[in-house]
């Protein structure tokens, strides 16, 4: 089961981050380990509904604001949209 991260009350609305493992592919056979998809305006339980509702449980980690902050730096990740990740 992917980890989570967070700091923040879990019904709190906010953006959630999530990322994704070597191995995991979109439907295109495209790899995902450099990328991370967003989700705004949502508590924990809805933003991983909707990472739950696109990619099942193929991804790595659900990130808030604080725990993500400088990830896409240190690591060189790109921000994927809906339809990348599918």
């Amino acid at each position: 089961m992917p980890l989570i991260a967070h700091h923040m009350p879990a019904d709190q609305k906010q953006t959630w981050y999530f990322t994704f493992g070597y191995g995991h592919e979109n439907a295109n056979g495209e790899r995902l380990g450099d990328r991370y998809f967003v989700v705004k305006d949502a508590t924990f339980h809805e933003a991983r509904k909707t990472i739950m509702d696109l990619r099942g449980t193929a991804w790595g980690f659900q990130y808030d604001d604080a725990s993500f902050s400088g990830q896409p730096e240190q690591f060189g990740l790109k921000e994927a949209t809906a339809e990348e990740i599918r």
